[in-house]
């Protein structure tokens, strides 16, 4: 989602969690928008599913620290 501020564009991605934590997963193009992306930006909504569900913002240098592989493809 991209969003126009003035002449700033920022590159928004949108994340829903269940739980109380933004816990979310990141495709790898995603990661990549992250790292590469000047204005990239995480919102997360967690508790979705709760009656106070509450809203993160994450920059995209902390998306990247706090990031760990999850899965790994194996060709042969």
């Amino acid at each position: 989602l991209n969003v126009q501020r003035g002449k700033a564009v920022i590159c928004v991605e949108v994340k829903g969690a269940t739980g109380p934590k933004p816990d979310f997963f990141l495709t790898p193009n995603e990661f990549r928008a992250a790292q590469d992306q000047k204005g990239w930006l995480a919102v997360v909504m967690t508790g979705i599913f709760g009656e106070e569900p509450e809203w993160y913002e994450l920059s995209a240098a902390d998306v990247v620290a706090a990031a760990v592989p999850t899965q790994y493809r194996v060709t042969g």
